[in-house]
């Protein structure tokens, strides 16, 4: 007795039902089971045999039935539709054993309009039932294919599909109980389908074991697809294949004549359930294109159900017991047997160059499906993995599974795509398709593109000169979008011949040295062309590109200025103009340095600058104070010359000044009038008087001549015209004339000359008797070697006691005056000693002389005079330089340390010789004012000061002292005091993630006050931590990206740039940190938890319930980071939707109503989440669960027992055919007895629903009971 009854799941409530029990007349009388109870007839049976037989009940029907209004009018509504699966079917219709003789319309009275291409059939018009002779009346469809495929044969196929139309209306009668003994009896038609295969040879066709022949969807019309169809195989060794209905022999089957299967299909639709029994009768034919007249005899005619009676699947009975199960239909487990396809591999990788036309071929993926037909017939299409922009570059051929390119591919875009490659199977219906899936991961292989690309076409750099001698002055940085050796560059320099030799590049890193310091003076500037090319492995195709750079030399202050003349000579009349606008010299210096250090200004240095000054700008020297040859006969003028740089530098020159004397100055005598006595008896010869004129013009200018203007005749006098003496030159008598008086006039030579005039008078007087006598018996004196002529040495005095002219002494120096150096003169009775000639006390620095005082009458007395020649300051100090000094002192110098002398020589002697230094300028520097040695007094700081200009001047200390200046030039040499200082505290940058290595991304600048390679500073990174080489640093502060970044990794870099000057021994440095951010790109699809998700809803649930709530996570930020959610297309994608806001998780509701009794108890969509262009994917297993929603369900059944002797069971015969459409509660049924068991002929275990049957029935008496069961 089987027991999996298929039930009405509509019903609500607790089932009851009636058992009908047919006894054979063999049976024995059973107390308690009354004739009366029974329902239904009696089976008069013969046989000793006993069985029982357990029927289905008759609520469904078991055909295909039409129930239909008579109100219909015709003509629009629906009548009929027998539509297959699948086209180019053919269709026609008639009424079965329908007598031609008759009207049709005594049968059927209303015509039907019906497409022979679409199997549907509509009403003409409306039915009449006063003229209905059967109501149901059978309507058989026949549908016919030329070409439908069965394994791997292309068949003809006939299907004789019987309907039943049941009218129902005013005046319509339907014929009940004949047609429920039809039904109760399986005398309905059944649905014929022959199948006719062409033999291509004399061997017989064959299928193999399991091997799958068809499927009965193919059979079952179209409109009963939506319902949920169970099929039973009524066939020994024939099975069933549980969705998709495809029938399989257990074991190998030819055809030699013919092969029938049978079975019972019931399709369970929401207002009605069908059971219809099907014969497949598989046929052998020969070739044929078409049904030929012959063969269409073979096809199975349209009959009515009474001749189809002896098919149904009850009517023959089985002779022993154990054919039971499969002779009569029972309910089986839906077992998965459309195998889903396969593909060889995992997963698929491949390769394809980029920038090749559309339409290349890229792989061809194939799976392979094991079942039969269209089920093993596959269709491919395949979706973007990662990236949607995938979708537009490649598509495949959806029934060869090539693929190939739809455009042309760029690497530098998307360098690999990924695909999901779907492999679908045919079957049918669509609700049991299979299909799988595998990854292909598509690698866009570089082709050389891509030309090396600098930031700019040109730059322009300044480097300064006298730098180390091998020193990086830049960094070419090129960068290449191919990838592997098409973006490896190498640098050279094009033009590397001279003056670009002294420059080298590293070929790998584009680092430019130079090989030698660099002299702007000689090459001031380069240009430099870098060639950057990519090393393709095709030398031809290699790709390159150039960049220019520029190089000014930065002046560095390495040259001193430079007179065009060692030295310059004026000669100034001393009458020249005084001016400020017209030089009386212009003196230049050039310097071959640049800019500042080049640019030169003048001044003078010396005591003479009250009457000389310099332009400071254009070095033109000018006469401000008026010259007098007298004071100053010539001048020696020191020019300097000094550069604006850093520290200065200077030169000097001298200009001699030559005061040319003009005469100016007329002659001068020392007295205003001269007068003398001489006696009357003188001597022809005898000197009366010398007269004295100065000049202090010098040369002819300064010569004086003397001369007596307007002489009267006979004059006894005559003058010395270069002395001045007036001597007798005739006898004088006094008593011819006592006294003479006459004008003597001083010219010099001059042109014109000048001349100054004095009067002389001459007395003659009587004989003297008395000597003069000196008052002093000796003198001493001194004068100085400097003194001019006429200046007075000493007075000498001596008396005569004589009176009048005779008491008249005279003076004269007898002896001692070597080279005439001294004169006397006589004035008021006094001898005035005085300087006659130039004195020299380095050639006679003492002179003793005889002085004479003698009266008229010679009468004469004499002294010495001891005169000391004073060596006096003529010469002034003179330093040992002519260009001034310079030196270097360490800044770092302690304060009281000796850093530098001078020394001034004095070609004088005694105190004029002896020197005392001083120094101005600065308060920094101290000198010893006696030995020249010059200390530093206060601390140093180059960076503060990095010059210095003194002045040493070295003073005698001769009367008046005489002093001589030097410039000391004192440059501060540098040493490595001080670390770089960075122009930030903290520097920030920022790059994107995709950008390419070699980008710039900032720069950072450290300065060292110090000087040279101490101030030239060089960058790292603090223990060489550049982010795992993510960024390197060049010698210009400029950070670039060494290696790819990814933000999601590392969003943000500090780093710390560390600046360090070039000191050797000891390097000095400082640090800063420099935060570097990553800025995102949309590079990363959104991420799920899981690849899978199960979850679990209700049956029941109301449309709109939330299934799950699913979110996908994208490591990107931002816009980039918003996520956006669709359900991809699907099978069961129309039966949920997706809400909530933008950015929030996606959350799944139903758009269905689910119910687990229905054929699906779970869904699968698969969830898509989007950033951009950028997907993923995840499938979602939705798992209907079971409620408690429905009443156990159990329908009259009947039981038929044939009792054989010996055969009693004495175990249960079945069960209880009762069914609950809710899973969890088919295990907790409980199953009761009502009525009709009052005799206890029948065990029921309430638990099981196991019957027993009591031994008081193992007789040959009949019997029949008719009980009510129940359960909950």
């Amino acid at each position: 007795m089987q027991s999996d009854e298929v039930i009405d799941l509509n019903s609500r409530s607790t089932s009851t039902t009636c058992l009908y029990a047919r006894l054979s007349p063999r049976q024995k009388a059973i107390t308690g089971l009354s004739e009366t109870n029974s329902k239904g007839p009696c089976l008069n049976c013969s046989s000793i045999s006993l069985v029982f037989l357990l029927l289905w009940n008759i609520s469904p029907t078991h055909s295909y039935e039409i129930h239909h209004p008579v109100e219909d009018s015709g003509g629009t509504s629906l009548y009929l539709n027998a539509t297959m699966p699948s086209d180019n079917w053919h269709y026609s219709w008639k009424i079965p054993d329908l007598d031609l003789s008759k009207n049709i319309k005594s049968v059927l009275p209303f015509d039907i309009i019906h497409s022979s291409h679409y199997g549907v059939y509509t009403l003409h018009r409306k039915v009449d039932c006063n003229r209905l002779n059967h109501n149901p009346v059978q309507l058989n469809v026949k549908s016919v294919k030329s070409e439908f495929h069965v394994n791997n044969f292309t068949v003809k196929a006939a299907v004789v599909v019987p309907y039943y139309v049941f009218l129902s209306g005013h005046d319509c009668q339907v014929f009940h109980k004949e047609w429920q003994r039809e039904r109760l009896h399986g005398q309905n038609g059944q649905v014929a389908v022959t199948l006719l295969i062409p033999s291509a040879s004399h061997l017989n066709t064959c299928f193999k074991k399991g091997r799958s022949v068809t499927s009965l969807y193919s059979f079952i019309p179209l409109q009963y697809h939506e319902c949920k169809v169970q099929v039973v195989s009524l066939s020994q060794d024939i099975f069933i294949s549980d969705p998709s209905l495809f029938f399989s022999f257990g074991q190998e089957r030819c055809l030699d004549r013919q092969i029938k299967a049978k079975f019972l299909v019931t399709a369970i639709c929401s207002d009605s359930r069908h059971i219809v029994p099907y014969t497949i009768t598989l046929k052998e034919v020969k070739h044929i294109s078409m049904f030929s007249p012959s063969q269409r005899k073979s096809l199975p005619q349209i009959v009515s159900h009474q001749t189809n009676a002896a098919e149904k699947f009850h009517h023959k009975e089985a002779s022993h017991s154990h054919d039971l199960p499969q002779r009569f239909p029972r309910r089986v487990k839906r077992q998965v047997k459309n195998r889903p396809p396969t593909f060889p591999q995992a997963q698929y990788n491949t390769h394809v160059k980029e920038e090749q036309d559309p339409g290349l071929s890229v792989i061809v993926i194939t799976a392979t499906d094991q079942d039969e037909g269209e089920a093993g017939m596959l269709v491919y299409r395949m979706e973007a993995y990662q990236d949607l922009r995938s979708s537009d570059m490649f598509a495949i051929n959806p029934q060869t599974g090539l693929v190939n390119t739809t455009k042309k591919l760029d690497r530098e875009t998307m360098t690999t795509h990924v695909f999901l490659v779907y492999a679908t199977d045919r079957a049918l219906p669509e609700s049991e398709r299979r299909s799988a899936s595998v990854l292909l991961t598509i690698l866009v292989d570089d082709v050389n593109d891509h030309t090396p690309t600098f930031p700019a076409t040109n730059a322009r750099i300044e480097v300064p000169e006298n730098g180390e001698p091998v020193r990086e002055v830049y960094k070419a940085q090129a960068v290449d979008g191919d990838s592997g050796n098409n973006a490896v560059i190498r640098y050279s320099i094009l033009n590397a011949g001279q003056p670009n030799d002294i420059f080298s590049i590293e070929t790998q890193s584009g680092s430019i040295s130079t090989r030698s310091s660099l002299d702007r003076e000689k090459v001031s500037s380069y240009k430099l062309i870098i060639q950057a090319m990519d090393q393709c492995d095709i030398l031809n195709d290699r790709r390159s590109s150039t960049f220019t750079l520029s190089i000014n030399v930065l002046d560095e202050n390495d040259n001193s200025p430079q007179f065009t003349q060692d030295s310059y000579v004026v000669n100034l009349r001393e009458d020249q103009q005084v001016s400020l606008t017209k030089e009386i010299l212009n003196v230049t210096a050039i310097d071959a340095d640049d800019g500042l250090n080049a640019q030169i200004s003048y001044r003078l240095a010396g005591q003479s600058q009250d009457k000389f000054s310099i332009d400071k700008y254009t070095g033109k020297l000018f006469l401000i104070g008026q010259l007098d040859y007298e004071d100053t006969p010539s001048y020696q003028l020191v020019v300097w010359a000094e550069d604006q740089g850093t520290p200065s530098r200077r030169n000097s020159t001298s200009v001699f000044v030559r005061v040319i004397d003009v005469n100016d100055n007329s002659p001068m005598f020392n007295e205003m009038s001269y007068s003398a006595s001489i006696d009357e008896n003188v001597v022809i010869g005898t000197s009366v008087v010398q007269v004295q004129a100065e000049d202090k013009d010098s040369g002819n200018n300064g010569l004086v001549v003397y001369s007596v203007l307007n002489p009267p005749k006979l004059f006894p006098f005559q003058i010395d015209s270069e002395t001045g003496w007036i001597k007798t030159s005739g006898q004088v008598d006094r008593e011819t004339q006592s006294m003479y008086t006459f004008v003597v006039k001083a010219q010099d030579k001059g042109d014109p000359p000048l001349s100054a005039t004095t009067t002389v008078v001459i007395t003659l007087k009587d004989v003297n008797d008395n000597s003069p006598v000196f008052q002093r018996r000796m003198y001493n004196a001194s004068i100085s070697e400097e003194a001019l002529k006429g200046e007075q040495v000493i007075r000498v005095l001596a008396t005569d006691a004589d009176e009048g002219d005779n008491a008249r002494v005279t003076y004269t120096i007898d002896r001692g005056n070597d080279k005439d150096s001294f004169q006397i003169k006589q004035t008021q009775g006094e001898g005035i000693i005085s300087v006659n000639k130039k004195l020299d006390a380095r050639d006679q620095n003492k002179y003793i002389l005889t002085i004479s005082a003698t009266d008229k009458d010679g009468k004469s007395d004499t002294v010495l005079v001891y005169i000391d020649i004073l060596d006096t300051n003529r010469f002034a100090p003179e330093f040992q330089t002519n260009t001034g000094y310079s030196f270097e002192v360490s800044e770092d110098v302690d304060i009281g340390t000796s850093v530098f002398s001078v020394v001034a020589i004095d070609r004088d002697r005694g105190e004029n010789a002896r020197i005392t230094y001083s120094l101005q300028g600065s308060s920094v520097f101290t000198i010893d004012p006696d030995t020249g040695v010059i200390k530093v007094q206060q601390k140093l700081d180059r960076e503060t000061v990095p010059a210095y200009m003194l002045t040493a001047i070295a003073t005698d200390n001769g009367k008046p002292p005489l002093n001589d200046i030097a410039e000391i030039a004192v440059t501060v040499k540098d040493v490595n005091d001080n670390k770089p200082e960075f122009q930030k505290n903290k520097y920030f940058g920022k790059v994107s993630e995709d950008a390419l290595v070699g980008t710039k991304i900032l720069n950072v600048t450290a300065i060292d006050k110090d000087d040279g390679v101490y101030g030239q500073v060089k960058y790292t990174f603090d223990g060489g931590n550049d982010g795992n080489g993510a960024f390197s640093i060049d010698n210009q502060g400029w950070i670039r990206l060494a290696k790819l970044v990814d933000r999601e990794t590392i969003a943000a870099y500090d780093l710390v740039v560390v600046a360090v000057d070039s000191d050797p021994i000891k390097p000095q440095s400082s640090s800063v940190v420099v935060h570097i951010d990553v800025d995102d790109v949309n590079d990363n699809a959104p991420v799920f938890e899981a690849s899978t998700f199960t979850v679990k809803i209700d049956e029941n649930s109301p449309i709109g319930s939330t299934v799950a709530v699913i979110k996908a996570d994208d490591p990107d930020e931002g816009v980039n980071a918003l996520v956006v959610y669709s359900i991809a297309s699907g099978a069961d994608s129309d039966s949920f939707e997706l809400a909530g806001r933008p950015g929030d998780p996606a959350i799944i509701v139903t758009r269905i109503n689910l119910d687990y009794e229905s054929n699906k108890q779970s869904y699968e969509i698969v969830l898509r989440a989007a950033s951009g262009t950028l997907i993923s994917t995840a499938k979602i297993i939705i798992q209907v669960q079971d409620v408690n929603d429905n009443p156990p369900v159990l329908e009259d059944f009947s039981i038929i027992y044939n009792n054989f002797g010996g055969s009693f069971p004495i175990g249960p015969i079945g069960k209880i055919p009762a069914f609950d459409p809710d899973v969890s509660d088919r295990d907790k049924l409980i199953y009761k007895i009502l009525s009709g068991n009052k005799a206890d002929l029948l065990y029921l275990n309430e638990s099981s629903g196991e019957v027993t049957l009591d031994p008081r029935l193992n007789s040959d008496v009949p019997r029949t009971g008719v009980f009510q069961m129940s359960v909950s």
